[in-house]
């Protein structure tokens, strides 16, 4: 913003100029003596000392303008060159930070396909949990079923080996 404001007030400075310079020239041209055979002859007859010293100091302000013009010109360029420079840094920069949110981009959406995949495993294996704990328990509720069907089995072969033995002892005693 700064160099645009410069590069403006350079602008300005040369139209100014120019506007001075051609101000200048106008009123040399009403100063200059009319043309005639011999324009050496009619300059001093046409012309007094004090018109011949405005004639001087106008063409000096003419060369202070015209070399007040090529400086601001010259800057104009430099502040010119310098925008454009600025503006071109500006550019490549934009371009960079552009590449680095499009890697972010990237990396954003492989990290949230990672965790999308994250939690589909997890759900997955918290429904093979529940599947497992599930077939646990089943399996516990069988153990436990077995183990008293054995304890039932284990009471009746007690209870037919006591009657057996009893059965056995009332056959001895009878034989």
């Amino acid at each position: 913003v700064n160099l645009q404001i410069q590069y403006h007030q350079v602008r300005f400075e040369i139209l100014l100029y120019e506007f001075r310079e051609e101000r200048n020239t106008s009123v040399l041209l009403l100063w200059a003596p009319l043309p005639s055979a011999n324009i050496a002859d009619t300059v001093p007859e046409l012309m007094s000392d004090r018109w011949q010293t405005q004639l001087a100091q106008l063409n000096l302000d003419l060369m202070e303008v015209r070399l007040a013009k090529a400086e601001a010109i010259k800057r104009m360029k430099e502040v010119s060159a310098e925008l454009h420079q600025t503006r071109t840094q500006s550019h490549h920069q934009l371009e960079s930070y552009n590449e680095q949110i499009r890697s972010l981009q990237e990396q954003h959406n492989l990290a949230a396909a990672e965790l999308a995949s994250a939690k589909s495993k997890v759900e997955q294996l918290s429904l093979e949990i529940v599947d497992y704990q599930t077939a646990l328990r089943h399996r516990s509720e069988t153990e436990q079923t077995l183990r008293e069907f054995l304890r039932g089995k284990e009471n009746e072969l007690l209870l037919k080996e006591e009657h057996a033995e009893q059965y056995s002892n009332v056959l001895q005693r009878e034989l």
